[in-house]
């Protein structure tokens, strides 16, 4: 079915717990009660001019003790769901999906794009152990991380590819036309390698700081 990938800085993820009292009264958690507690998580986001792309449980206690795996089938009087949201401006999903529409595409499913990256260049093996997965794109850094196949974090930062033609630019005295071919290795005019790398190696320990920050 028709899926589309949406990216940008407005996409950000918030992490929310909620909880509720178990319905049964043998004390059986079912699914109903985890929706129920992952309901009150969601009255916590704020969604003024977002919306959610994507309501992902990554934890669960269950009368206050952590429990492994989904507690479905399990006992206690409460349970409690931690949950990964994403959300992302309303205005921007709403114009993305109108181009398609007015396009005659019906688009069924929208994925941020940190996480249909993560399923193309992360294994199954690097979610599972902790890792991070950084994008450089042209305007943008998006990232996503992830532990024991969750994800815990996801965040799109406003600094990209142009960022290090504008760099060449200056430090090379160059226009921007003349940057983006040197930046991409199809200059055919003289200059300094060295320069060249200290310029790159400067906007890349940047990005790296705010990475690891």
């Amino acid at each position: 079915f028709p899926v589309t990938i949406l990216g940008g800085i407005s996409v950000v993820s918030v992490i929310a717990s909620g909880d509720t009292v178990v319905s049964r009264a043998d004390g059986i958690i079912s699914q109903i009660d985890i929706d129920r507690s992952v309901a009150e998580a969601t009255k916590k986001v704020d969604l003024t001019n977002r919306e959610i792309l994507h309501t992902i449980p990554i934890g669960y206690k269950i009368d206050g003790k952590e429990a492994l795996g989904r507690p479905v089938g399990m006992r206690g009087s409460k349970i409690e769901t931690k949950v990964f949201f994403v959300v992302c401006l309303a205005q921007h999903l709403t114009d993305l999906i109108d181009i398609f529409t007015d396009s005659g595409i019906e688009i069924e499913y929208v994925v941020a794009s940190p996480i249909a990256a993560a399923y193309i260049a992360m294994t199954e093996n690097q979610r599972q152990n902790g890792a991070m997965l950084a994008n450089i794109g042209a305007e943008t850094v998006s990232t996503i991380v992830y532990e024991h196949g969750m994800p815990l974090s996801l965040q799109v930062f406003p600094i990209g590819g142009s960022d290090f033609t504008k760099d060449i630019a200056l430090g090379l005295k160059v226009g921007v036309e003349e940057a983006e071919l040197i930046k991409t290795g199809r200059s055919q005019g003289a200059h300094s390698e060295r320069k060249l790398s200290e310029i790159i190696e400067a906007r890349l320990r940047d990005i790296f700081e705010i990475l690891e920050d």
